[in-house]
């Protein structure tokens, strides 16, 4: 295999690393409103049968999307 060959190949296999990566994120991204609709949907649901337990999943889901959101800036 040349020095040419093998620098191709090293592209390719890294251009392909880099699509598989970014499907990923974009599959993360197009699930994520989904899931954040599902979890305000049932604590709204939660505050008639138990508001203090409402109130904590409130306090976790906003420190959860908090982390989220922050591990994505940094990027």
């Amino acid at each position: 295999m040349t020095v040419l060959q093998k620098y191709q190949t090293k592209q390719f296999v890294l251009q392909k690393d880099e699509i598989t990566e970014q499907r990923a994120k974009l599959a993360v991204l197009q699930m994520r409103p989904h899931f954040i609709y599902n979890t305000i949907t049932s604590i709204y649901f939660l505050c008639d049968i138990d508001p203090l337990k409402a109130k904590q999943v409130t306090l976790d889901f906003s420190t959860y999307l908090r982390k989220k959101f922050y591990r994505y800036w940094e990027e």
